[in-house]
């Protein structure tokens, strides 16, 4: 059986992406939006999210009136303080009381910390799906782990250099190693609007 490590460079060499695909476009935009911005407050907050949820299946619906207290967390996780596993359940039950929202969130803040977390890479990682499952915490900071691990590998730099190149921008370890997860699903057949 293959190691992740070994999974992700194979995976990596048939990742292709379609010219001028609109979350190609996008993601630099919003990583932008975050790094000018000295201080996250709740407009700012407000705006990130319905950008971010663009990027899914569903309509955002705040299910919380605690912007402050969300706009707080991204700020603290922005200046590269850790947050605490309160503060990402804070941002969850924000944005429709989804983890896949949350970590969306975190990414375009800190992207060198955060990883996008999704049912592709939820289905890459464990071969099957399970919507409990995605939602929970515990998953997604093991996910944050194995991100860790495998982009400290020794021939994860190769990996994260050609994604950048086939992209055309430099993107972190982070992204890249959530790219490859999420695109070799793609190729797997699983339809775009599972990606939750």
């Amino acid at each position: 059986m293959k190691t992740l490590i070994e999974r992700i460079v194979e995976d990596e060499q048939s990742v292709a992406f379609v010219a001028g695909d609109s979350f190609l476009l996008a993601y630099p935009e919003f990583l932008r939006y975050f790094q000018d911005l000295v201080h996250i407050e709740r407009h700012h907050l407000v705006i990130a999210a319905n950008f971010t949820y663009g990027w899914m299946p569903t309509m955002l619906r705040f299910k919380t009136e605690d912007i402050e207290t969300a706009a707080d967390v991204l700020n603290r996780a922005k200046s590269e303080e850790m947050i605490s596993n309160q503060d990402i359940l804070c941002l969850t039950h924000l944005v429709n009381n989804s983890l896949v929202g949350a970590s969306k969130l975190l990414h375009f803040v800190n992207p060198r910390r955060y990883s996008i977390w999704d049912s592709r890479v939820y289905r890459y990682l464990h071969g099957g799906f399970s919507l409990y499952q995605l939602q929970r915490l515990r998953n997604y900071l093991a996910y944050l782990e194995v991100c860790r691990e495998t982009i400290a590998h020794p021939t994860f730099g190769s990996v994260n250099a050609s994604i950048n190149r086939k992209v055309g921008y430099a993107v972190t370890p982070m992204r890249a190693v959530e790219l490859v997860m999420f695109m070799s699903s793609a190729r797997q057949g699983i339809p775009e609007m599972e990606a939750v």
